[in-house]
């Protein structure tokens, strides 16, 4: 009698890494997160590129192999954050966008025509504020700033900061928040990655700030106009990358939560 024993291995597939691109758009920001099946665009500007949507985005996303997004963050209505929305919401299917609770109530000019167009296209506009938590499919963010019910006279101090999770990895996206904001700001958590606030703009209160979060790396969206009056310290083993010496960024974080 002759038996036959078939074995069944169920091989795993490796689960692929997360990335976090911030494209070089001179003096702007635009960061594309990629997180299993989800992508979401955390603002989209340039202050000297109208066309930075449709030159630089839009070919960056389809590079990446993006055929949706699922959200967008609008941070604040500078158009060095949001002027190339405009073409992506024109280009691209977009399941939802988010714009803190403060810019939809007064929103600058450039944030009109985001309005406008995303009204045209369909997209909800969804108002977020303080203590918000927000999940886009595979992530989940939290709104650390601003409150729906206090206004700044510096449009920056109003801008959304982010905090999110990719393989056990805390981000923090600042936007253009200032000493005002940054003061306000309560992180009670490790962070491992943090955008430079303000595309770098040095001031105490923001030096103290990256060194009490002491990032293993910082992210600065910036120009060279700006980066050559640069003045920060650093935290001890904090790397910093900037675009305007760099390029567009890419870290890679592997489901291990090694950050490459």
């Amino acid at each position: 009698l002759l038996a036959t024993c078939l074995v069944l291995m169920v091989i795993r597939a490796p689960q692929p890494d997360s990335t976090i691109t911030t494209l070089n758009v001179g003096h702007g920001t635009s960061h594309i997160l990629r997180h299993k099946n989800t992508t979401v665009l955390i603002d989209g500007g340039s202050a000297s590129w109208e066309s930075v949507g449709s030159q630089r985005i839009i070919p960056t996303l389809r590079a990446l192999g993006v055929n949706c997004l699922d959200a967008i963050f609008i941070s604040h209505g500078d158009k060095d954050h949001c002027v190339g929305i405009c073409d992506i919401l024109q280009y691209y299917p977009i399941k939802t966008m988010f714009v803190s609770t403060l810019e939809l109530t007064n929103p600058s000019p450039a944030m009109q025509r985001v309005i406008h167009v995303a009204h045209q296209k369909g997209v909800p506009l969804t108002p977020v504020a303080s203590g918000d938590i927000i999940g886009v499919h595979d992530l989940k963010f939290h709104v650390l700033h601003p409150k729906d019910s206090h206004t700044y006279k510096n449009r920056n101090n109003e801008s959304l900061v982010l905090s999110t999770t990719l393989h056990k990895k805390h981000i923090l996206f600042t936007g253009d928040v200032e000493s005002d904001a940054i003061n306000k700001l309560m992180i009670t958590e490790p962070v491992d990655i943090l955008e430079l606030p303000h595309h770098g703009s040095w001031n105490a209160a923001s030096q103290k700030f990256v060194i009490d979060c002491a990032p293993s790396f910082i992210i600065q969206s910036t120009s060279l106009s700006r980066h050559k009056y640069d003045r920060w310290e650093l935290p001890n083993g904090s790397e910093r990358f900037n675009t305007a010496v760099d390029g567009t960024i890419q870290l890679m974080l592997s489901p291990s939560g090694e950050i490459r």
